[in-house]
């Protein structure tokens, strides 16, 4: 069975975490971008006094990139503000625009091969077809469906990289 081209796009993130804290900010150690290990220290915290909360640290809890720091050092944070937002380093996603035409050849659980369309090598990474929008893409010269595609990063595959999506056909 030969493989065929079905839409091309670019990474993005999948389901970013929200990080929560009380107290005053102490000390931001990870900026916007970061790709930090399980373990690293992400901030101090000083309790605010009139809480029973303790001082301390937030580490990463696994490998993550940090998507966004929504706070600075000396602000006083309340109970669920979130200060910053991360997400696996694993769970990276295929967006891509599939024409009409290719959308019935397709189905939510497929199988797929997502292809890195960067570098002069080649990498491919096995993936699954998440989601297929109900309503086109607008801002497209023909229509377009969105399609999002789950697969393994092996952290060379960067968030906004380019990306072709082909299955058997």
């Amino acid at each position: 069975m030969e493989k065929g081209r079905i839409g091309q796009g670019k990474t993005a993130r999948n389901n970013p975490q929200p990080v929560t804290v009380e107290g005053s900010v102490v000390k931001i150690h990870a900026a916007e971008g970061d790709q930090v290990k399980r373990g690293q220290l992400l901030m101090e915290i000083a309790p605010d006094a009139r809480t029973e909360a303790e001082s301390g640290v937030i580490r990463a809890g696994e490998d993550l990139i940090v998507l966004s720091v929504l706070t600075a050092e000396g602000a006083q944070v309340q109970k669920d503000q979130i200060v910053c937002e991360v997400f696996p380093v694993g769970t990276l996603q295929a967006v891509v625009y599939v024409e009409e035409d290719d959308l019935l050849s397709i189905r939510v659980g497929d199988n797929v091969t997502v292809e890195l369309d960067a570098g002069p090598e080649e990498y491919s990474y096995e993936g699954r077809i998440e989601s297929i929008a109900y309503v086109p893409a607008e801002g497209m010269n023909e229509v377009c469906y969105e399609v999002r595609v789950q697969f393994e990063n092996d952290g060379i595959v960067r968030m906004g990289m380019s990306v072709t999506v082909e299955t058997e056909r």
